[in-house]
């Protein structure tokens, strides 16, 4: 039986895809308006960090009061030598900004328009206007938990590769290995990029910013930001890549041992109801054999074409490729949630540091980990 949520979800999809349609008609004038005042509706508010040749661009929205994992963030982010600069999609209070400005360059208050890649292109065009032109630009939002302990070295990673564009976390497509990010279905998340210098100042990347098609309709958010970013830097000759991949999970995985592989599959998480069938059979039948090993090693390839491996199978991505983050995505269709899978990541995740088998984040992740998996399981139900 195909499950309520994910019927739900399908309904919501299509009811976007004709609202998109519908909104490319009309919201080039919306946007055309809103650049004629952007420099008067968008706030400014220094902070007390110095600039750097490093600038992390933090977009967040917290209507309800900054996280005290924000400023988690923002300190970890001033650690590496980065100075943040955080665009607020929501609006802040007195109080939130003399507590945040501490620990940024610069707080930016904006109307709440374009989702992530509308805040992302104002915080691009506040540098350009500003003349700052960092040696490494981070582009993050506060979607994930991160990092989720404080020596983690993602940055230090991400730096190193020479890329023009660095992703955390590319979503392949059903080839098998790491293609090429322009290919059909491949695409970086959005959530955390590193420029560099050389792609900062390229035409492509002040072409992509200056005309972005800003929208409220998340169909055409998404597609002509995300899904195109990565795309046109790389057809414009940029180097693209990305640190971590699901094809470099699966590749660790074959030399682990049958114990390891054990509790990837005890701390699993599943939407879909045959895989957490098979996983459950997986488990029970465990043995230490070589053909154990094949069954489950098939089995994790076949859920992580299907779904996100870092959230899918969070035990094997935090040991193997030091994944240092947690998607916070708790979405609503008709009023009922439906981030569920990153919600039962988080669920397993939790068990795994409960029983010792995965690291403690810091107190305020943890904390704030636990609030969100008691407050959206009452959500759920």
């Amino acid at each position: 039986m195909i499950p309520g949520w994910k019927i739900r979800r399908e309904l919501d999809r299509a009811s976007q895809r004709l609202r998109a349609a519908v909104g490319k008609l009309y919201e080039p004038l919306i946007q055309r308006a809103y650049d004629r005042k952007r420099t008067s509706v968008v706030k400014v508010h220094q902070g007390g960090v110095p600039l750097t040749d490093r600038i992390a661009l933090v977009l967040t929205y917290q209507p309800k009061g900054f996280a005290a994992s924000l400023l988690k963030t923002c300190a970890h982010l001033r650690a590496k030598g980065y100075a943040p600069l955080v665009v607020c999609n929501a609006p802040a209070t007195e109080a939130d900004l003399r507590i945040l400005a501490p620990e940024t360059w610069a707080i930016l208050l904006r109307p709440n328009y374009g989702y992530d890649f509308g805040g992302y292109r104002d915080g691009i065009l506040h540098l350009r206007d500003s003349g700052v032109a960092p040696r490494f630009l981070i582009i993050l939002n506060d979607s994930i938990w991160y990092p989720l302990n404080d020596a983690d070295t993602l940055i230090e990673r991400m730096e190193a590769t020479g890329f023009g564009l660095t992703g955390a976390i590319l979503q392949e497509g059903d080839q098998g290995k790491a293609p090429r990010s322009s290919r059909y279905k491949d695409y970086i998340e959005s959530f955390f990029y590193l420029i560099s210098s050389e792609c900062y100042k390229s035409q492509a990347f002040t072409q992509f910013w200056t005309y972005f098609p800003m929208s409220n309709l998340k169909f055409n958010a998404v597609y002509a930001g995300e899904r195109r970013f990565s795309r046109v830097l790389e057809e414009s000759g940029q180097s693209v890549g990305c640190v971590l991949t699901r094809s470099d999970m699966l590749s660790c995985l074959q030399s682990q041992s049958a114990e390891f592989l054990r509790k990837t599959l005890t701390y699993a998480a599943y939407t879909d109801p045959l895989f957490e069938k098979e996983g459950a059979m997986i488990l029970a039948d465990f043995g230490t054999d070589e053909m154990w090993r094949r069954r489950a090693l098939a089995h994790v390839a076949a859920v992580s074409r299907r779904r996100h491996f870092h959230a899918s199978f969070c035990y094997a991505s935090v040991m193997l490729l030091n994944v240092p983050f947690l998607k916070k995505t708790s979405g609503t269709i008709l009023g009922r949630s439906y981030g569920m899978l990153h919600l039962k990541s988080r669920e397993q995740y939790l068990r795994a540091v409960g029983s010792e088998d995965l690291p403690r984040p810091s107190s305020t992740v943890l904390s704030e980990l636990q609030a969100s998996v008691r407050g959206e399981l009452l959500a759920s139900h």
